[in-house]
């Protein structure tokens, strides 16, 4: 009586070897695969220097958004979203003339 109740229990603590191997790998793959995407969808919302001239834009804040706008395009001079947005400023602005003159800068 006693050997067969020491082998079930032997063979029980087996399967619950292999289903905390299991637990372990889901739990790893989940890592693996999940954290990346989590991080992606947290950095979602942190704003990167080229959104923060089009978030002060969208606010109406437009002196700030023209310095910022103005210093991504000193860095990255192709941006035709800062440009567009840049010529969006100065149209909303009033000032027009500012808006020609840049406009006329990009499409050279």
């Amino acid at each position: 009586m006693m050997k067969k109740f020491h082998a079930k229990t032997q063979r029980g603590n087996v399967r619950r070897r292999e289903g905390t191997s299991f637990s372990l790998r889901l739990a790893l793959h989940l890592c693996v695969f999940a954290c990346p995407l989590l991080f992606l969808v947290l950095g979602a919302g942190a704003q990167t220097p080229e959104t923060r001239g089009l978030a002060e834009l969208r606010k109406g804040d437009y002196d700030n958004a023209l310095k910022l706008l103005s210093a991504r395009l000193v860095s990255h001079p192709n941006d035709t979203v800062a440009q567009q947005a840049l010529l969006r400023v100065y149209n909303e602005t009033g000032r027009y003339a500012e808006a020609e003159a840049t406009a006329k800068r990009f499409l050279l």
